[in-house]
């Protein structure tokens, strides 16, 4: 009976899976990901935000100063990323597929009747 159980799980788990694999977000998101590894310049670009966003949060958390020059450098670092499609498809891409794991995860934790 247990063993039962298991398999319909894991045959639920299977489906999914492959559903998600075959979902538009994934599909889309995998393909950015593949163009970001062979563009050099838009890693860069993309480091460079998130080591920005993340040292600009860290001194908002501990209310830090911003400094003008790191302002200077932020405007610089968004128009650099207006240019750059591929970083600018990444993004979204990633945002859109976290968040339908995120769904899927909140709907494993909870699910509705």
């Amino acid at each position: 009976m247990m063993e039962n159980e298991i398999e319909k799980i894991l045959k639920a788990a299977q489906e999914l899976g492959t559903m998600l694999q075959n979902h538009d977000m994934t599909r889309r998101y995998h393909h950015d990901l593949s163009l970001m590894e062979k563009d050099m310049p838009s890693q860069r670009l993309l480091q460079r935000l998130v080591s920005m966003g993340d040292e600009l949060n860290r001194k908002a958390i501990n209310k830090e100063e911003i400094k003008a020059d790191e302002t200077m450098e932020n405007k610089m670092l968004e128009k650099e990323l207006e240019s750059n499609a591929l970083v600018k498809s990444f993004i979204r891409a990633q945002k859109d597929y976290l968040a339908l794991i995120h769904a899927l995860t909140d709907r494993i934790h909870n699910p509705r009747e």
